[in-house]
Order: C-alpha cells, then structure tokens, then sequence
C-alpha cells in the first residue's frame, strides 16, 4: 500500500500531553467480549489523512462529538500516550468542528496499541458493560 498522507509524521507541541483525544467508535465496531473497539479504530481516516479525533478542550466535547452520532461511542487516549508511540497530534480545524484534530505517523504498527490504551468515556449503543 502506497504511503498516505496521514502517515507522514507531524506534530503540534502547542496540543499538551495531557489532552485528551476523542475518537468515535460504531456500535459494529466493538469487539464485546474483549470490551474493547476493533484494532482498526485509530487507522488513518478514508480520505488517507491521519486518524480524525475531536481535542477535548472542555466538559461538553463528548456530547458535541457526538451530536450526530447518537449510536456512537467515544474512547479517549492523550496526546502523550500517542507521542509515545511514535506519532503526532496535529490541529486540523473544520468549519463545523473548531477542536478536529488528527493523529498523524505511521499506524501500521500503534493502531492495535492505541486500541489496548484507549478508554471508553461513553459505550456505543448495545454495549451494556460498565466503564
């Protein structure tokens, strides 16, 4: 597979170790018996850029992540975790999401990683453990 985009390593210090990154997982996504997303939820996005994650600047960014995704659910990993693994957190401003953000540098071998890091903050629908 040719390289993407979003494997090119690129990093933003201004973006803190401790800030939490925000990723939504499909309900179809989530491996129950392990209570875990699938090792692919941190692969770069379809378009080729990096992994599409929301920066959790505040108490209110799950609800507003998901506002139109009301089935989904959200894990977190920080920045830090992510730069320890060898890759970056870049802004990547929308128009209708001013705290988009992607993690950029090669996945090949840290999706499945990010996947063990991760946390859920809020289940998709169906998943009925607790967190």
């Amino acid at each position: 597979m040719p390289q993407q985009p979003g494997d090119i390593f690129e990093d933003d210090p201004s973006i803190p170790d401790d800030m939490c990154l925000l990723r939504r997982v499909p309900p179809n996504r989530v491996v129950t018996e392990e209570k875990r997303p699938q090792s692919d939820t941190f692969s770069n996005s379809s378009d080729g850029t990096g992994t599409s994650v929301d920066l959790a600047i505040d108490e209110n960014q799950i609800e507003r992540t998901l506002a139109d995704f009301p089935d989904f659910g959200v894990v977190a990993v920080t920045a830090g975790q992510v730069r320890a693994l060898g890759l970056g957190v870049i802004r990547d401003p929308l128009p209708e999401n001013a705290n988009h953000a992607l993690i950029t540098g090669n996945k090949k071998k840290t999706s499945k990683l990010l996947v063990r890091l991760c946390e859920w903050k809020k289940l998709p629908k169906g998943c009925e453990w607790n967190i």
